[in-house]
């Protein structure tokens, strides 16, 4: 999770437009991941692609809505807004799941997500806010949930290397196309927003994205929800010492409440 964080922070930092953004990190890391495929003698099948096709679409709307919101608004505004979409998932991870979750752990969530929300309203009148990126940002948290929901799914037939490979293929094919819909400019990287471009594609895209899908095959998907609150608190203090972003003492205070619930968020489920 500190990785997606750090991709909204890269994001933000290369002068490419939005889709653009998506286009190069999603190909790049498919390119390689298929590559890896081939050599380990396994290649991505017809049947497996169907059956990660769902998460795909998912996570194409979700990393086009929030890399398109981080244009427009505050990284922390964006990666908080996103932060939101545990309430979604607690409820769809107890009824259409079977998971079960104490109360305990509902409160500590709820804690967790009073966090973001000072946080949210520690950002809010500051001069990076934009409501039309705000916006964006609550159209990805629909879209992730859909993504989570269905990397819990579906992963029971393939391994979290083939769903990555799969999901980002999507993702890179239906987010290419709209570079055009909407008139953004396509252009090649500078040199330096190459080393951006390097430092999502392996940092968020090959080691952050595998080890979320090898994890939800492991621990309950409301657990792997809530510890995506860990995105707006990673994002929001990369891009103050990064960007020159502002950050204020509510905001801190925020970003404290979501770590110490997150903390024992992990410690219970590790006893239970």
């Amino acid at each position: 999770m500190i990785g997606w964080g750090a991709s909204g922070v890269l994001a933000k930092a290369i002068e490419l437009d939005s889709l653009m953004v998506v286009a190069y990190r999603f190909w790049t890391s498919t390119i390689i991941f298929f590559g890896f495929l081939a050599l380990r003698g396994r290649p991505l099948t017809w049947h497996k692609f169907k059956v990660a096709l769902p998460g795909g679409i998912g996570l194409a709307l979700d990393v086009a809505f929030f890399f398109s919101a981080v244009k427009l608004t505050a990284v922390a505004n964006a990666s908080v807004i996103l932060a939101l979409q545990p309430l979604v998932m607690l409820y769809l991870s107890a009824r259409m799941l079977g998971e079960k979750i104490s109360r305990t752990q509902v409160a500590w969530s709820g804690v967790a997500l009073c966090g973001v929300v000072v946080l949210l309203f520690g950002s809010s009148g500051l001069p990076e806010a934009n409501w039309r990126g705000d916006v964006l940002a609550f159209g990805a948290v629909f879209a992730w949930t859909a993504y989570m929901y269905f990397s819990k799914t579906t992963q029971h037939t393939l391994d979290p290397v083939e769903y990555t490979a799969a999901t980002g293929l999507v993702a890179a094919a239906l987010n290419t196309p709209l570079i055009f819909v909407f008139g953004q400019t396509v252009a090649l990287p500078s040199a330096a927003d190459v080393w951006y471009l390097g430092a999502m594609v392996f940092g968020s895209g090959l080691a952050a994205h595998l080890l979320m899908n090898w994890s939800l095959t492991r621990i309950p998907v409301w657990v792997g929800s809530v510890m995506s609150l860990l995105i707006p608190a990673g994002a929001t203090v990369m891009a103050w010492f990064f960007l020159g972003e502002s950050l204020t003492a509510l905001q801190t205070v925020g970003i404290g409440l979501t770590l110490l619930a997150l903390g024992a968020i992990a410690l219970n489920n590790a006893r239970s």
